[in-house]
């Protein structure tokens, strides 16, 4: 199986795990019960974002960005979707139950996880890359 076969089919099963967790989330009120959950769901969101992000450029787009912007690209897409997933929560009214000074810290934390999780997928694809993976 090729690498970009293999890779997309992560990016997949990342997406499946993170659609799940996201049902589980909803039946069973977990971002109420456990405060980290949402913690997780930014982290592994942000892995998702950047995954796919870095396999649009690695294989769709090779020519259009040089290997040296490539990690500062990944960051400012996955902190702009980040941002614009903050914005549609603050307007669908998710976060109002939150204190003023609380959601500034959540929504900061959200936006770390964010870029974490595709730092994380940064890493990974960078590592693939390394052990053999043609162009």
């Amino acid at each position: 199986m090729s690498p970009r076969l293999i890779s997309l089919l992560v990016i997949f099963a990342l997406v499946a795990l993170l659609g799940a967790l996201q049902q589980l989330a909803f039946a069973h009120y977990l971002y109420w019960r456990f405060p980290w959950y949402d913690i997780l769901m930014h982290f592994l969101g942000g892995v998702v974002v950047g995954a796919v992000y870095l396999w649009v450029v690695r294989y769709e787009l090779p020519a259009f960005f040089k290997k040296y912007e490539t990690f500062f690209y990944v960051f400012a897409f996955s902190l702009l979707v980040g941002i614009f997933w903050e914005v549609f929560e603050f307007f669908v009214g998710i976060d109002r139950e939150v204190s003023y000074p609380v959601r500034q810290i959540d929504t900061a934390i959200d936006l770390i996880m964010d870029v974490a999780g595709a730092t994380l997928s940064y890493m990974a694809f960078s590592r693939f890359k390394k052990h053999g993976e043609e162009n």
